[in-house]
């Protein structure tokens, strides 16, 4: 699982299930197909196109989203294996006050 450090594009992350990449977007309720050859490793960063195409598009079911403390989880049903992803996504600390 990646997820990018930018707090603008929190709400995606990238897993690779089996052989499998997905693009998961939390905040658009959406999961898309990436091919390999679309990512590029820049560091421990990768690089892209836009990977949200529509034709790539995998769907999707029974969104649950809560707050099990100091994670997110996230359960989604893949329409095309009818199998549930589940992912955990840690809360971000805020060190603000400590500066």
């Amino acid at each position: 699982m990646y997820q990018p450090d930018k707090k603008k594009d929190a709400h995606l992350v990238l897993v690779l299930l089996g052989h499998r990449w997905l693009m998961v977007d939390i905040k658009a309720k959406s999961v898309y197909q990436v091919m390999p050859g679309d990512l590029h490793a820049q560091g421990k960063d990768y690089e892209s196109d836009d990977l949200a195409n529509p034709s790539a598009l995998i769907p999707t079911s029974n969104w649950t989203a809560r707050d099990v403390g100091p994670a997110e989880d996230i359960h989604v049903t893949l329409g095309d294996y009818g199998r549930v992803l589940e992912v955990a996504l840690p809360h971000l600390m805020d060190l603000r006050p400590f500066y």
